[in-house]
């Protein structure tokens, strides 16, 4: 129903092919008219028509969405929030280990919140109730809500165009979640394979050199002391499952690559090849827990490849990330600790 896309970016206004066709129903003109839709948003506005009903019909027809997106203008601010929110349950209900930014109707109501601004309180206290819904359930549903909608500008979403009282909220969350052990450690497993929503919690989508280069109390001084404590708390209850999310706070994928044609004539992706490895990052790791390193580093040692090697869903890079880090690891405690 919800069919996988490759956007150019979260403000792509493209007209792509975002839900499977296969559950499409095809509509006639004359129920795609302008003056339909219209009526649709008005009615649905004026509280005639559920939320559920007109997600439904976009989750129908890429053409309803793209129209509702064009005429979305005659919906109020606290209308489209409420057609948001109704858009998450349905989609986490169906398959609650998506990725909220593969899908172009994600974009279509981002858009159009953004199109039709409310006010910040409002906003904050809607953000707030997809939080409380959403991250005792899934870490990485939860994750991509804010990465979307806590921008206020159509660029690419970066943690400089945030809304302060929305990160200031988001962290306060994050932290109630983290002081019980038991509920993190459930929704961590709920996540799995998916092992990044700590790092991206902390650092967005950020590269290391770029997360160095920048002033302390940007990526770090929200989280300490307490992200540290929690991750040794959680540790006790599954060490495994804490280690392979520590693991990307703490090491960082490299893509080099290599040249393996000199022949003029070949095209260019017949030319080089890209290559993945991974790297230990103890500037990173010193700035994020301090002298308590250590101590981080240690839940890592006992991570072990077959707790992780059954995962078919589990990528290429997220492999080579823990492979690297089940040997390094250990070596370093050697190295550190004796």
């Amino acid at each position: 129903m919800f069919a996988r896309l490759h956007p150019q970016g979260i403000a792509s206004d493209s007209k792509v092919d975002y839900f499977d066709r296969a559950f499409a129903e095809e509509l006639s003109e004359k129920e795609l008219s302008d003056q339909s839709i219209m009526h649709l948003l008005l009615d649905y506005n004026n509280n005639k028509v559920s939320a559920a009903e007109l997600i439904a019909k976009a989750i129908e027809s890429e053409r309803y969405a793209e129209r509702i997106e064009y005429f979305g203008k005659l919906l109020s601010p606290t209308k489209i929030l409420e057609l948001t929110s109704v858009y998450f349950k349905k989609i986490f209900d169906l398959q609650p280990h998506i990725k909220l930014g593969d899908y172009e109707l994600t974009a279509i109501l981002w858009r159009m919140s953004l199109d039709n601004y409310d006010t910040e309180e409002n906003l904050r206290n809607w953000f707030e109730t997809q939080i409380n819904t959403y991250l005792h359930r899934s870490m990485m549903f939860t994750n991509d809500i804010f990465y979307f909608w806590r921008n206020r500008t159509r660029s690419d979403a970066d943690i400089e165009n945030t809304s302060p009282k929305i990160l200031k909220t988001y962290i306060e969350k994050i932290k109630q979640l983290a002081e019980n052990p038991e509920q993190l450690v459930e929704v961590l497993k709920f996540d799995m394979p998916f092992i990044w929503s700590l790092r991206h919690i902390v650092f967005g989508k950020h590269g290391n050199e770029e997360i160095k280069k920048a002033a302390e109390d940007k990526f770090f001084t929200n989280w300490q002391p307490w992200l540290m404590n929690s991750l040794l708390e959680a540790s006790k209850q599954a060490p495994e499952t804490v280690a392979m999310y520590t693991a990307p706070l703490l090491y960082d994928l490299i893509n080099t690559v290599h040249d393996i044609s000199t022949d003029p004539d070949d095209d260019i992706k017949n030319k080089i090849k890209r290559v993945w490895s991974a790297k230990f990052d103890e500037e990173i790791g010193k700035r994020l827990f301090g002298n308590d390193l250590k101590k981080i580093m240690k839940i890592v040692t006992v991570l072990e490849e077959k707790d992780y090697k059954n995962y078919s869903d589990l990528d290429e890079q997220t492999k080579i990330l823990l492979d690297y880090a089940v040997t390094h690891s250990k070596q370093w405690i050697r190295d550190n600790v004796g």
